[in-house]
C-alpha cells in the first residue's frame, strides 16, 4: 500500500506542468505580478520555491509586507497605541529583514521601494536593505518614510526622529554606483559625500527632506550628470544657487519651500523651471535654454509674483518659449502698465485663473495680446464661482488684433455671461485662429507637463449652440472641438429660474459619508496659532494636530470661534482647511467652519472647502442680522446639498435660538449629519428622542449629555488642554469623579469669551508662541497663575505638550492688529 502511494506521488511530480516550464518564462511570469503575489508563488510547486527572488522591482509597504489595507481606507474610529505603534513597525522590519536576505541570493534588482512611517531607530535596518540593493545593482531607490504613507490610523509623537539618509552607502565598496533615480521622503541628508557615490544620478526628488543650502550645493557638485531635480517642503533651505557649467541640470522643480528667500539659476543646461511657493528673490545668469517656465506664488505677495511674471520676467528670460501661470486671486485687481514689456520669443502661455469672478473687468486679456505679439497657443483655465451675482458689468476692452494666435483652448467654461465676453473678445482679437477647444472640465497641472481633467459641474450652462453662434457672428472658419465626459447633462436643467446651481463633486476624493460624520464622538475646535507678524504658524498647528491624533480625538472644527474663524480673511480660512485635509485628511474627519450670516458668502466657502476636501462642513444661523424661521431654513437648504453637515445652535453668539422645528425640517435633507446644541441638556434629549445626532456644545455638561441624555458626543474646546481625559469620559462609562475633577479647568476656560482663555492656557504650556490677533488679549496675571496650579492638580502629564508649564508675564505677549 505504501509503495503504491509512492509511485502515484512520484507520478503526480512527473505530471507538474509548472515543473516543465523553462526558468526564463517562470522569471517573466513573476516579474509581471506584484510584489505580494509574487512571494506568494512560493506555495505553487516546489521548483517555484524560490522563483520570487528573480523579482526585480521590490517595493515595502504596507499592503505587500503586513498585508494590511488599512491604509487606503483610513479609520477614526479607533487611536493605536504608541506600544501597538511600535509593535507594527518591529514587525514591518522584520518581515523586510528576511525577505531582503531571501531577495540578496537572486539576480539583478531594478528597484527599491520602501513606504512605512519609520525612523532613527531602524537606521541600521535601512541601510542594510538599501546595501542589499545596492550590491545587486539597483537603479531606482524609493524612500517615503513619512506618517502619511503609514497603514496606521493614529499620528506619531512630535518626538519621532528621521531616518539620516548617507549617500555613501549608494555605492558598494570598490564599485561605481548604478543608482540613477533618487527619491528621499521625510529623512535627514548626512554627510560625508562621497565622489564615486553620485555619478550615475540621473533623477533626485527630496521630499520634507533636511538639507541645508552648502549640502545641496556640495551635493550637486558630485551630481555630475543629474538632469531632474525636485525640491518639495524643504524648510532649510534658504538661498539656492544653481551655476556651473558643469551642471547636466535640466529640469528644476520647487515646490513650497517657504523659507527660501533667494533662487539663483546661473547654468546653460537648464531646460525647465517649475516654483510654487512664496515670492522669492529670483536671479537668472547666463540660461540660453531656459525655455520652459511653471510659475504659481502663494501667501500674501503673490499679487507681486504674478505682476512679476507678466512684466520683468519678459526682459530676465527673453529667450522663454512656454509660460505656464497660476494667478490666484490676482487677476481681477492686477494692476498692469498699459504698455509692458513683449515677450517676445513666447509661443504658448498657459493661464489658470482662480476664481474667475464674474465682476472680472477683463482688462488683463488686452495686455496678454499685447505683450505676447507671437503667442501662437493660449490655454485658459477657468475656476469660475458657481454663484453668480449677475451684475451688469460695463467692459471697455480695446481692439487688439492678434497675427499669430492660432490655437485657442479654454477650460472650465459654463457658458456664463463673463467666461463668453471672455470668449467673444478672443474670437474677434484673434485673426489668425484655427483650432478652439471648449470644455466644461476644469484642468489642473500636477507638474512635469502632467495635467488633470477634473469633472465639470453637475449642471452647467455650456452648448454647442452657444459656441458657434460666437463663431458666426465674427465670422471665422474655425475647427471647433467641445470636450465632454459621460457625466455631461443638458442645458435645460440649468434653466430653472430661481434655482441654486451648486459646484459640488461626484468623485469621492477624501470626502466622507454623513453616516461617518454621525458616528464621531470627541470632535476638538482646534486652535489656530500665530507667528509674531500675525501669520499662521503652520508648524505649532501641525504639531497640535498630531497630539489631537495620538490622543485619540477623530475630527477636527477648522477655523471655528475656538480657531478664530472669525478673524480671518476667506482666503487663509481655506487655505487652512485645505492644508488640514492635504496632511491629516487620511487620519482625521477635518469639519470646515464655512458658515455665515451671508447666504451668499456661506454658499461660496462651502464649496471651496469642499474642493479642497473637507469632509463636513459646521452652519451657524445669520447672526446680528437675523432672519425669520423661513429665512433660517433657505439659509441652511442653499448649502445643505452640497454635502455633510453640522448645524451649529449658539444663541448666545448670535443673538437668536435655532427652534426645534427648523432643525425637524431640515432632516429631511440625507446630508444633515447632527446639530451642535449649545442650549442645554433637555434640548439635547428633545432631539436624541426623535433620532436626531446632537454633539454638545457645553464642555461643563458634556459627561452628562453623553451618558443621561442620549448626546453621540462633544465638541469640544477643552479637549485642545486635555484631549485623552475628554476621551476617557466620552468613551469609558460614566465617572463622575473625573468630572468633577475636570470642571475648575473648564470653569476656568470661559471665563472671559472663548477662545480668550484657551490661547492663554496654550501659551503657557509652550506649544502655541505667546501671538494674540486683536480683539483678543491674554487673560490678566492672576488667572495665568491660577492656570498653573490647576495643571498641577490635575496632572502635567495628563496636558498637550512636553514643556513644564509657566507663569507668562504680560511682557511676553505680542497683541497683533494688522494681520
Amino acid at each position: 500500500m505504501g509503495i503504491k502511494r509512492l509511485k502515484t506521488a512520484e507520478l503526480m511530480v512527473r505530471r507538474d506542468p509548472l515543473m516543465e516550464l523553462p526558468d526564463g518564462i517562470l522569471s517573466k511570469i513573476i516579474s509581471l505580478l506584484p510584489l505580494r503575489e509574487a512571494i506568494r508563488t512560493s506555495i505553487l510547486s516546489k521548483s517555484w520555491k524560490s522563483i520570487w527572488t528573480c523579482h526585480s522591482h521590490l517595493k515595502f509597504d504596507s499592503l505587500n509586507v503586513l498585508g494590511s489595507r488599512a491604509h487606503l481606507r483610513p479609520s477614526t474610529t479607533t487611536c493605536i497605541s504608541k506600544s501597538s505603534r511600535r509593535k507594527e513597525r518591529r514587525k514591518f522590519v522584520h518581515r523586510v529583514d528576511e525577505l531582503m536576505n531571501h531577495r540578496c541570493k537572486g539576480l539583478k534588482m531594478n528597484s527599491l521601494t520602501v513606504h512605512f512611517h519609520l525612523g532613527k531607530e531602524f537606521s541600521s535596518r535601512i541601510d542594510d536593505w538599501i546595501n542589499c540593493a545596492v550590491m545587486k545593482e539597483v537603479e531606482s531607490i524609493d524612500l517615503n518614510l513619512s506618517k502619511s504613507c503609514s497603514h496606521m490610523n493614529c499620528a506619531c509623537s512630535t518626538k519621532h526622529e528621521h531616518y539620516r539618509f548617507d549617500c555613501g552607502l549608494l555605492a558598494a565598496p570598490g564599485r561605481k554606483s548604478n543608482v540613477k533615480f533618487l527619491k528621499l521622503d521625510s529623512c535627514i541628508f548626512s554627510v560625508p559625500l562621497s565622489s564615486n557615490c553620485l555619478n550615475s544620478l540621473i533623477t533626485l526628488e527630496l521630499w520634507r527632506v533636511s538639507i541645508s543650502d552648502d549640502m545641496l550645493k556640495k551635493l550637486l557638485s558630485n551630481c555630475l550628470h543629474l538632469e531632474t531635480l525636485s525640491l518639495h517642503c524643504c524648510q532649510d533651505l534658504v538661498n539656492l544657487n544653481f551655476d556651473g557649467s558643469s551642471l547636466r541640470l535640466k529640469f528644476l522643480r520647487i515646490q513650497e519651500c517657504l523659507r527660501l528667500n533667494e533662487l539663483e539659476i546661473s547654468s546653460e543646461n537648464v531646460r525647465r523651471l517649475e516654483y510654487s511657493g512664496p515670492v522669492v528673490s529670483f536671479s537668472f545668469k547666463d540660461v540660453p535654454n531656459l525655455v520652459e517656465a511653471y510659475l504659481c506664488f502663494t501667501q500674501n505677495n503673490r499679487l507681486s509674483g504674478t505682476a512679476y511674471a507678466l512684466t520683468r520676467l519678459a526682459s530676465e528670460l527673453p529667450q522663454l518659449e512656454k509660460l505656464n501661470l497660476l494667478s490666484i486671486l490676482s487677476m481681477n485687481v492686477l494692476k498692469l502698465p498699459e504698455n509692458g514689456p513683449a515677450f517676445t520669443n513666447v509661443k504658448e502661455l498657459v493661464l489658470s485663473i482662480y476664481p474667475f469672478h464674474d465682476e472680472d473687468r477683463l482688462s488683463w486679456i488686452a495686455y496678454i495680446l499685447r505683450t505676447f505679439p507671437l503667442l501662437q497657443k493660449l490655454q485658459l483655465n477657468l475656476f469660475s464661482p458657481s454663484f453668480i451675482k449677475q451684475r451688469e458689468i460695463e467692459r471697455l476692452l480695446p481692439e487688439c488684433p492678434h497675427k499669430h494666435l492660432n490655437e485657442l483652448e479654454m477650460n472650465g467654461f459654463y457658458g456664463e455671461k463673463h467666461e463668453i465676453e471672455l470668449l467673444k473678445y478672443l474670437l474677434e482679437n484673434s485673426v489668425a485662429l484655427k483650432a478652439l477647444t471648449v470644455s466644461p472640465c476644469r484642468k489642473v497641472f500636477r507638474g512635469f507637463n502632467n495635467w488633470v481633467y477634473e469633472k465639470e459641474s453637475s449642471l452647467y450652462l455650456l452648448t454647442r449652440k452657444t459656441v458657434y453662434d460666437l463663431l458666426r457672428k465674427v465670422k471665422l472658419n474655425v475647427k471647433l472641438t467641445l470636450l465632454k465626459n459621460n457625466k455631461w447633462r443638458p442645458p435645460q436643467a440649468a434653466l430653472i429660474p430661481n434655482c441654486h446651481l451648486p459646484m459640488r463633486s461626484f468623485e469621492s476624493k477624501n470626502r466622507t459619508s454623513t453616516e461617518d460624520i454621525k458616528s464621531l464622538r470627541l470632535i476638538t475646535a482646534i486652535k489656530t496659532p500665530y507667528l509674531p507678524d500675525g501669520r499662521f504658524d503652520l508648524e505649532a498647528y501641525d504639531d497640535l494636530v498630531n497630539m489631537q491624533l495620538e490622543d485619540g480625538a477623530e475630527g477636527l472644527i477648522v477655523g471655528g470661534t475656538t480657531g478664530e474663524g472669525q478673524l480671518m480673511s476667506w482666503d487663509e480660512h481655506i487655505m487652512l482647511i485645505g492644508h488640514t485635509v492635504n496632511c491629516f485628511g487620511g487620519s482625521i474627519r477635518v469639519i470646515g467652519n464655512t458658515g455665515s450670516n451671508s447666504t451668499r458668502e456661506a454658499i461660496h466657502a462651502t464649496e471651496q472647502g469642499f474642493a479642497v476636501g473637507m469632509h463636513a462642513a459646521l452652519h451657524i444661523n445669520p447672526y446680528y442680522g437675523k432672519t425669520s424661521i423661513e429665512g433660517m431654513i433657505s439659509h441652511f437648504d442653499s448649502v445643505l446639498s452640497m454635502g455633510p453637515s453640522i448645524i451649529y445652535n449658539v444663541p448666545s453668539r448670535t443673538g437668536q435660538d435655532i427652534p426645534p422645528r427648523v432643525i425637524h425640517t431640515l432632516t429631511q435633507s440625507p446630508n444633515l449629519a447632527g446639530i451642535k446644541e449649545c442650549v442645554g441638556n433637555d434640548r439635547v434629549k428633545q432631539y436624541t428622542d426623535n433620532g436626531i445626532v446632537v454633539w454638545t456644545g457645553n464642555d461643563d455638561q458634556l459627561h452628562d449629555a453623553r451618558w443621561d441624555y442620549g448626546a453621540t458626543g462633544v465638541i469640544s474646546v477643552t479637549s485642545n488642554l486635555i484631549p485623552g481625559l475628554i476621551r476617557q469620559l466620552l468613551f469609558e462609562g460614566k465617572n463622575p469623579s473625573l468630572n468633577s475633577k475636570l470642571m475648575p479647568l473648564i470653569e476656568w476656560l470661559f471665563q472671559e469669551p472663548n477662545p480668550i482663555p484657551l490661547n492663554t492656557a496654550l501659551a503657557q504650556l509652550g506649544v502655541i508662541r505667546p501671538v494674540f490677533r486683536l480683539p483678543y488679549v491674554p487673560l490678566p496675571l492672576a488667572k495665568r497663575v491660577e492656570f498653573v496650579k490647576l495643571v498641577k492638580s490635575i496632572g502635567r502629564e495628563n496636558f498637550v505638550g512636553d514643556k513644564d508649564v509657566q507663569v507668562l508675564d504680560d511682557d511676553d505677549f505680542i497683541l497683533v492688529g494688522r494681520y
